[in-house]
């Protein structure tokens, strides 16, 4: 189910991009690398961060899910406890900053200061919601 919002996901966003692909030298789609010109190294070491980004975007939604059957929970009491509220919403923020914060650190190390450019223009895609 995630997976069919995801390809959904990407296709809205490729679309989006399309229309001003003229601007750019490169026809970029959602978290299509090509622009970057990877080197066979950087490729191959893009591979091992995509992978480890994947295995942790995927921590976070299972655990984005409870947190939201929480959040759900709370409100169906009979009080309404608006500390638990931002203690939830706080984790949620907080895992989803060390997902990023993890995965672009592994990128920057990889990239050169001209790919780091233009993989910044782009940055956004690779968001953890």
């Amino acid at each position: 189910m995630i997976l069919r919002y995801l390809i959904i996901l990407i296709l809205i966003l490729g679309f989006a991009q399309a229309g001003d692909h003229h601007k750019k030298q490169y026809h970029y789609y959602s978290k299509d690398l090509t622009y970057l010109q990877l080197s066979e190294k950087q490729e191959s070491q893009m591979k091992k961060i995509l992978k480890d980004y994947r295995h942790h975007v995927k921590k976070f939604h299972k655990m984005k899910e409870y947190l939201f059957d929480e959040k759900e929970a709370l409100f169906l009491q009979d009080s309404f406890d608006s500390q638990k509220l931002k203690a939830i919403n706080q984790e949620l923020c907080n895992r989803a900053f060390e997902v990023e914060a993890r995965f672009l650190k592994q990128v920057h190390d990889i990239l050169t200061p001209k790919q780091r450019r233009a993989f910044a223009k782009y940055s956004d895609a690779w968001d953890v919601e």
